[in-house]
């Protein structure tokens, strides 16, 4: 377990997402000699190196094999989603997307995007955004936000996901009505910041239930 706490350090290393494979595959020979877990302190917490942190997590997202951590045995929070009664976390598809399902994975990448890491971070939603954009929507809705750049970071975000939900989304009723649940402040702000920039396209049908009087 001291070895893993060592990877908060200013000389981590990890050429590539291969590297940090070999590494995690390493340990789990270590988790089948002492029965132990990858400590969600270490996955989820605060680093003091911040710059590690960046790279450990951007190696591992983009290594997109949750299974090395056994990441479902992991204590986490997880993302809402009773929209879709069919989405089964342990069932996602392909498997990286459960770190997207997971609330403490999303607190802290917003968190990492304080400063000089902002477009490094926000580099690594482009995945989500492609590939399951109906739990990151709801999931940046659950998000708790702890400074004004986090906030910034989502709202960035947001505004390029929110427009799939005012076309011919299949799922735009389910999405639309679970993000006025959880967090309609953000849904208010996203439909004007759409409005301004692309208001011809905008299917105000899909939105006038949540904010008419």
């Amino acid at each position: 377990m001291n070895v893993l706490k060592k990877l908060d350090g200013p000389n981590l290393f990890f050429k590539d997402k291969k590297s940090l494979a070999f590494f995690l595959k390493f340990f789990q020979r270590i988790k089948k000699l002492y029965n132990i877990n990858f400590p969600e302190s270490i996955l989820f917490s605060h680093w003091k190196n911040k710059g590690a942190q960046v790279q450990f997590v951007t190696h591992l997202f983009n290594c997109g094999q949750p299974e090395l951590l056994n990441f479902l045995e992991v204590n986490k929070r997880l993302v809402n989603m009773d929209f879709n009664p069919l989405y089964k976390y342990a069932q996602l598809t392909p498997p990286v997307i459960q770190f997207w399902g997971c609330l403490d994975f999303l607190e802290l990448l917003v968190e990492l995007a304080d400063g000089e890491f902002y477009g490094q971070v926000k580099a690594l939603f482009e995945f989500p955004l492609q590939k399951c954009p109906d739990i990151l929507a709801v999931g940046l809705a659950q998000v708790a936000t702890k400074n004004a750049v986090a906030g910034s970071l989502i709202d960035d975000i947001f505004s390029s996901l929110f427009p799939l939900y005012l076309m011919n989304h299949a799922n735009s009723i389910p999405i639309l009505d679970a993000l006025w649940k959880l967090n309609h402040p953000l849904m208010i702000n996203a439909i004007c910041e759409v409005f301004k920039r692309e208001h011809s396209s905008l299917n105000l049908s899909r939105v006038k239930l949540y904010i008419s009087p």
